[in-house]
């Protein structure tokens, strides 16, 4: 009698927990609503955000409910976020550090990518830089955090007429982003 009471409640333990894991997800479609690049995003205690969280490189971050579409890399690395309303666009990835890069490798591969813009904010520490510039009438913002082996990141492009509104939306996600293995805490 005993062997079947626990049976029966661990049984309803795992109905339970799936009913409560489906309950917490939801997902976000491709362009054009196609089920291809459907991802699936966690529900936060915030109902402004949503948890990505990327089983390749495991790291994490919000990104706002507002990105409709999603645009997975197809190696699992990463995903592009859309707001199509604002016309922004939210980049998130990993990467394995094969080069062994240092952070400022990293830096100065990123400014040479960007054509060396004119920052409007810069901060580095012991594993992590981030980065904004304007350029045609857009703002960005990258955040990269380093770690032996890898190194994540999440990146904005919005546009510069909407800074105010991204400056809560960047401190946010720039809080949210937990890039696991990283020798420090982001900050």
């Amino acid at each position: 009698m005993k062997k079947i009471v626990l049976l029966i409640a661990a049984i309803t333990m795992l109905i339970m927990s799936a009913s409560f894991a489906a309950d917490n997800t939801t997902d976000i479609n491709g362009a054009d609503n196609d089920d291809i690049n459907t991802v699936e995003v966690l529900k936060t205690n915030d109902a402004n955000y949503y948890r990505y969280e990327n089983s390749r490189f495991q790291y994490a971050v919000d990104i706002p409910v507002t990105a409709t579409e999603a645009i997975p890399s197809t190696n699992g690395d990463g995903c592009n976020f859309i707001d199509p309303a604002d016309g922004a666009t939210y980049t998130v990835y990993g990467a394995e550090n094969t080069m062994h890069f240092t952070l400022q490798n990293l830096y100065n591969v990123d400014m040479g990518i960007i054509n060396f813009p004119k920052l409007t904010n810069k901060s580095m520490g012991k594993n992590y830089y981030a980065i904004a510039w304007e350029k045609d009438n857009m703002s960005y913002y990258k955040k990269v955090v380093l770690n032996k082996d890898t190194y994540a990141s999440f990146g904005i492009a919005y546009p510069l007429s909407k800074k105010e509104k991204y400056k809560a939306i960047i401190a946010h996600m720039d809080k949210s982003f937990v890039p696991v293995n990283a020798q420090t805490a982001a900050k």
